[in-house]
């Protein structure tokens, strides 16, 4: 299996933290290790009521990894300066890589307790979480130029690195020190919160669920609201650039992390009501809406200033018919669901190069969708579960503008397009056979419809399967064992976003009609297997 990770095991970068060049090994990923402990208990009291509680400790002290992105393909002979590792010039293929580094340590403590009890004919609970979690995070981010094959090798190039003072080129395998959005943040998040639900059968035809959550959210994190640039890093220090009378100017950084403590109140309500038209054939209808306010995470970037420091509101209404018989459980329903204010650092690249620049988004997402799910027994030990779904996602209030180094300024308009990576088609077929009581057989097909890659729906992806399979052995109480299989017919094809894409417009797509381009591609065929042990 081939991958377009860099063949060589490592590389140089610049600590977000230290200011210090440090080197990246390929392995540094696979000592990452986690702990945790869990609690469940349950209680029958005399008097009907039910009492649960769940708890759970997580410490992970390394929760470190690596993303990869890409930009413009183009081609390039020996007078571009391009040099492999071994000192020779290249010429060919290369594309403009972009490489984010991360380092976390985790830690989060999560309980619930509810009490149950039928009453009549309301099933009443009443609960309480208490979430705490805690995060010690940062990136640091670099740029290379690599070869367009597999394994792909690291090009070198002439760089000035503007925490040179003498501003002397040098040539160098990564450049672009984190330019383009390293994060960093270090605090806490506690959510505590009480809720309630009501299943009340008011007939034998009627029946309505409704119920509520009110959260105390207190987050406390540090960010750093500063732009990046190429050189960034916390503390004090001098960045230098060449003016144009050959004079060497430094600029002043004083980077520092400043706290944003916030205490904040989110809520939740659902509202569901059923009603049977006959034993098999019903109406059924929901409304649900849920807030939260920014998260710690999201504050990693530049994070929200408090002018754009907003609640996000998810409200979901939908609405349908049920039939269920014996051997078939169906239902169709028609869903508008919207999020106001997400938050997103988006990397814009200059079209036909490898520059790229961050911005900060505040946008909304709404959509409209019809989804069929049927759950069916036609015969023992047979269940297929089948689910057919039309949606049109979009963005709204979704624009964004950005000034490359050569004083051109470039802007994303997407208001009302599709969401990329969001097909319109979705469709799911799960068959299922149990061999024996221990012993089940399965597949799983999956087929998403056209999907677009970029902002502005100007590169898309048509539909495609993907499939999937195995066989679980449940040997023992305490033994497990398993094999699937990824990817069945072994199809090839691109999914996902195609890389440097963003600012390109529908008028300017068949300018890259033939040309070399990067992205996400579907799993290859994969055989695995699995083993599960109980003490």
């Amino acid at each position: 299996m081939d991958s377009y990770v860099q063949r060589q095991g490592s590389f140089k970068y610049l600590n977000t933290k230290t200011g210090k060049m440090d080197t990246w090994n390929m392995t540094d990923v696979n000592d990452n290790r986690a702990n945790e402990i869990a609690l469940i208990s349950q209680y029958q009291f005399d008097n009907g009521w039910l009492w649960k509680l769940n708890a759970k400790y997580m410490n992970a002290p390394r929760a470190n990894y690596v993303d990869y992105g890409g930009s413009t393909i183009s081609e390039v002979s020996t007078a571009d300066g391009y040099q492999l590792s071994d000192g020779s010039a290249y010429s060919g293929l290369i594309e403009g890589r972009r490489t984010w580094l991360h380092f976390g340590k985790v830690s989060n403590a999560l309980l619930t307790t509810e009490m149950s009890k039928q009453l009549n004919n309301h099933k009443l609970m009443i609960g309480l979480n208490e979430w705490y979690y805690n995060l010690n995070y940062y990136s640091s981010s670099f740029q290379w130029a690599g070869t367009v094959e597999a394994y792909p090798q690291t090009l070198s190039q002439m760089y000035v690195n503007p925490l040179d003072p003498t501003q002397t080129a040098h040539r160098s395998e990564t450049f672009g020190y984190n330019e383009l959005s390293p994060e960093y943040t270090k605090g806490s998040e506690n959510k505590l919160a009480v809720y309630f639900t009501d299943e009340w059968r008011v007939s034998p035809k009627f029946k309505v669920f409704y119920g509520g959550r009110l959260e105390y959210y207190r987050m406390s994190a540090d960010q750093i609201a500063t732009s990046r640039f190429s050189g960034f890093h916390l503390g004090n220090y001098n960045t230098y650039s060449t003016a144009a009378d050959g004079s060497i100017v430094a600029t002043e950084h004083n980077t520092a992390p400043a706290n944003v403590t916030k205490n904040k109140l989110n809520y939740a309500a659902t509202l569901q009501i059923t009603y049977n038209l006959t034993k098999q054939f019903g109406l059924t209808a929901d409304a649900t809406v849920a807030t939260r306010f920014p998260r710690i995470s999201e504050y990693a970037g530049t994070g929200p200033t408090e002018e754009q420091y907003k609640r996000v509101t998810i409200p979901l209404i939908r609405g349908g018919i049920f039939y269920k018989n014996d051997w078939l459980d169906l239902s169709s329903m028609v869903t508008y669901i919207s999020k106001s204010n997400n938050i997103d650092q988006q990397n814009l690249t200059k079209p036909g190069t490898s520059e790229g620049k961050t911005v900060l988004l505040i946008y909304n997402i709404q959509t409209l969708g019809w989804t069929t799910s049927a759950e069916i027994n036609p015969f023992k030990n047979f269940h297929m579960h089948a689910l057919f779904t039309y949606q049109k996602p979009v963005y709204k209030n979704y624009n964004a503008s950005v000034t490359f180094s050569d004083g051109q300024s470039m802007g994303v308009n997407a208001n009302n397009m599709i969401v990329k990576e969001i097909p319109q088609v979705l469709i799911e077929l799960d068959p299922k056979y149990d061999i024996t009581k221990n012993l089940n057989a399965w597949l799983s097909f999956r087929y998403f419809g056209k999907t677009y890659a970029n902002l502005q729906e100007a590169l898309y992806f048509n539909g495609h399967w993907e499939t999937f399979g195995g066989v679980n052995w449940n040997v023992n109480k305490k033994l497990s064992l398993g094999v699937s299989v990824v990817n069945i017919f072994n199809e090839k094809g691109a999914k996902g976003t195609i890389s440097g894409s963003e600012l390109i417009t529908k008028e300017e797509a068949g300018k890259y009609a033939g040309k070399y381009m990067s992205g996400s591609y579907m799993r290859p065929f994969t055989v695995e297997f699995s083993a599960g042990i109980k003490f």
